[in-house]
């Protein structure tokens, strides 16, 4: 207790006294109280710092008090005159609303200084003009004074809003997808059915063959299930058949049969045979291709490297692209073993049998009426028999066989023409030109 704080250590902090500790402590044991009271009552005056100690030498030299009461009031003055001059609306509002007051309280007096007349009568409604008819009441200054300060007040959310639309980041759009939702199409029963009317028109050559309108409208259901969908995943056809049976002609009249069942007017068609793809870009084709019909002749030849890519190709939108595949049987299906991804997507089959001699006839038939022909009985006999004379275990008669014959038949028909005008019975009921005989002996 001996060494406590003294003169020399209240320097080295920065702090003035007029005493140093010990003499203070030694003033207030003189006092009365015991030692702990007297330092606590000297710890506890108040130190002066170098400032205020500075300020007081300087006003004492020039024959001033020093007061560190009303420094400190000047001190709050400037603090508030400096919050006002921050805030000069709060000013503005605290005026306005004495105002308002005052003017509330005037109105008030002015109310309870009205009294009634004596002899009963109500005092005149200032608000009456000469005619007697009341004046309107001035709403219409307060309700244009509040729409004006609704609109101010909507312009100021405005352009903060804009400000903040200015300062915020402008969201990307959200890319759309590739594909969009395929497009749901009303489902058919994917059932063996007869040819209608109208497909038995597109189908002359095949009506009357076994199979082939039950396997050609099973075809037609599928691609009519798998239309809503934009890819090529399924859908897609296969048609067998041996050389010249009349793949394309079928292939043909089955895009035809497909259109008229999903109401499309014009169809992209594209017929190309198989070696001459092997060099060319898969996608491309498959791009161009989009929303219509590839028929590829030859399948079997297709390289592996282009079915590859033909598969990929198909797996993306491609707007429900149909594709046909048509070759012999054999040939076709060795290369759907090599590639069983590719050979999934081809979820409907027409396989056209070996014909018989009466369906090669028939054909015949069909074909010379298009042609603008007609066969006769005896004309029919000798057809007969030159498909039976062709017939080979090995190397059957087909319709592209059939095709030729009557075509030359057609040739043998026209003769000179000094010849054909004097013809008897040269053309039929209907118009059309007689195939006879002699026609079909080449």
């Amino acid at each position: 207790r001996e060494q406590m704080l003294g003169k020399e250590t209240d320097e080295s902090l920065g702090l003035t006294r007029t005493e140093s500790f010990q003499e203070q402590l030694k003033k207030a044991l003189e006092e009365g109280g015991n030692f702990e009271e007297a330092s606590q009552i000297v710890i506890s005056e108040e130190l002066e710092s170098p400032e205020v100690a500075a300020k007081r030498t300087v006003m004492s030299a020039h024959g001033l008090e020093y007061d560190p009461t009303a420094e400190l009031e000047d001190e709050m003055d400037e603090e508030e005159a400096a919050e006002d001059e921050e805030n000069p609306d709060e000013e503005v509002s605290e005026e306005a609303d004495d105002e308002e007051l005052t003017g509330e309280e005037e109105d008030n007096d002015t109310d309870d200084s009205e009294e009634p007349t004596s002899d009963g009568d109500e005092p005149e409604d200032e608000s009456e003009d000469e005619s007697g008819e009341p004046f309107a009441e001035d709403t219409d200054s307060d309700e244009d004074s509040d729409e004006t300060e609704g609109s101010s007040e909507d312009e100021a959310d405005e352009t903060e809003s804009a400000e903040e639309a200015e300062e915020e980041p402008e969201e990307e759009p959200e890319p759309e997808p590739v594909a969009p939702a395929p497009k749901i199409l009303e489902r058919v029963e994917v059932i063996p059915r007869k040819f209608t009317e109208e497909e038995e028109i597109l189908f002359s050559y095949f009506t009357d063959i076994p199979g082939i309108s039950q396997q050609a409208t099973l075809a037609l259901a599928d691609i009519h299930n798998n239309a809503g969908d934009k890819t090529s995943k399924s859908g897609n056809v296969l048609i067998m058949g041996r050389q010249l049976s009349g793949k394309t002609r079928l292939a043909d009249a089955l895009i035809c049969a497909a259109c008229m069942d999903l109401n499309i007017e014009a169809a992209k068609v594209a017929k190309v045979i198989g070696e001459d793809l092997n060099d060319k870009d898969a996608a491309e084709i498959v791009n161009h291709m989009a929303g219509g019909f590839l028929l590829i002749e030859g399948a079997g030849s297709l390289s592996d490297e282009f079915v590859e890519n033909l598969n990929k190709a198909m797996e993306f939108r491609t707007d429900s692209l149909v594709v046909i595949l048509e070759d012999e049987k054999a040939d076709l299906m060795n290369m759907l073993k090599k590639h069983e991804d590719f050979a999934k997507k081809f979820t409907s089959t027409i396989i056209i049998p070996v014909f018989t001699n009466d369906e090669l006839v028939t054909f015949a038939r069909t074909y010379a009426n298009e042609q603008g022909y007609k066969l006769d009985e005896m004309g029919t006999l000798a057809l007969y028999t030159m498909i039976g004379e062709n017939q080979k275990d090995t190397e059957p008669v087909v319709v592209g066989k059939v095709k030729k014959m009557v075509d030359r038949a057609i040739e043998r028909s026209k003769g000179p023409k000094i010849a054909s005008l004097f013809r008897k019975n040269a053309t039929a009921e209907d118009g059309r030109i007689w195939l006879r005989e002699k026609d079909f002996r080449f």
